[in-house]
């Protein structure tokens, strides 16, 4: 059965700067390594993929390559931004 197959992987993703190392290797099921290498069939937040798509757009945009998709309203800081984003979330916690 495919589903109770066990595979070696590594633990935190190459991709992502985790060392090529035995520490880093681990026994995972195939379904499990599955959905933390895919993500769930309805989305790839918070799998590897998703977070190497992420690293990688951030790198271009620190290379200058492309620019953010976010613009901060003229005459605001990113840490004004920030600032008002906590404070909104504080306010309607719990709502």
């Amino acid at each position: 059965m495919e589903k109770d197959k066990v595979i070696r992987e590594h633990m935190h993703a190459v991709a992502l700067n985790g060392p090529d190392e035995e520490a880093n290797m681990g026994y995972a099921h195939f379904a499990c390594s599955d959905k933390k290498t895919n993500g769930s069939k309805a989305t790839s937040y918070g799998s590897d993929k998703h977070a190497i798509a992420k690293a990688v757009r951030f790198d271009k945009i620190n290379r200058g390559e492309t620019r953010a998709t976010k613009k901060i309203p003229a005459g605001e800081s990113l840490s004004e931004r920030n600032r008002k984003a906590k404070e909104w979330k504080l306010a309607h916690a719990g709502k």
